[in-house]
């Protein structure tokens, strides 16, 4: 017998371990600047990159993603390469609706994996939801809590949401879309 894997997608998740010296104060300042100035990746309200914001260079928000690369690489004998970065912030009650990030009229710059690193959340804890159908499966769906120095990895082309913030505080993440090589 042989076999051929078609597809495979998968969710993971790891905490960034406090030996990496972060200093999240810097990275939410950088994240709360780009959302004071209105720095959209996207004007247009409909678009999921609306609630995304471009970001200043900053060597914390550096050190995060060369911690994905050389991890991700080592585990999965592949190398992410960067192609966007953004800030995001969920005041009280908002969500983020359904989205992914495949880029359906440029497969050639679509990202293969996308990462979410949280920075800052309050108590009452944020989740993003992943929406699937495979196989036998339809309306397959998956939590994962957020929670500060969490980094959850997913395919690009997964369906996904995060939930209301039900904090007075915002809660501040860091995407992340990465190509392999």
């Amino acid at each position: 017998m042989e076999s051929k894997t078609l597809t495979k997608q998968c969710i993971i998740w790891d905490i960034i371990p406090d030996i990496l010296p972060l200093d999240i104060e810097s990275i939410k300042s950088t994240i709360l600047k780009g959302a004071a100035f209105r720095k959209r990746q996207s004007e247009e309200d409909w678009d999921y990159k609306y609630n995304y914001y471009n970001l200043e260079s900053d060597k914390y928000i550096t050190w995060i993603e060369e911690y994905i690369r050389d991890h991700y690489k080592e585990q999965y004998h592949k190398t992410p390469i960067l192609i966007n970065t953004a800030g995001i912030v969920q005041q009280k009650g908002e969500g983020i609706n359904t989205h992914n990030h495949t880029w359906e009229y440029d497969y050639e710059k679509t990202p293969d994996i996308s990462c979410l690193y949280c920075v800052a959340m309050g108590e009452k804890t944020t989740y993003i939801n992943f929406e699937y159908q495979g196989g036998r499966v339809r309306h397959g769906r998956w939590k994962v809590p957020m929670a500060p120095r969490k980094l959850i990895i997913f395919n690009s082309e997964i369906p996904h949401y995060l939930t209301n913030n039900e904090n007075q505080d915002p809660t501040i993440n860091l995407s992340f879309q990465f190509q392999l090589i």
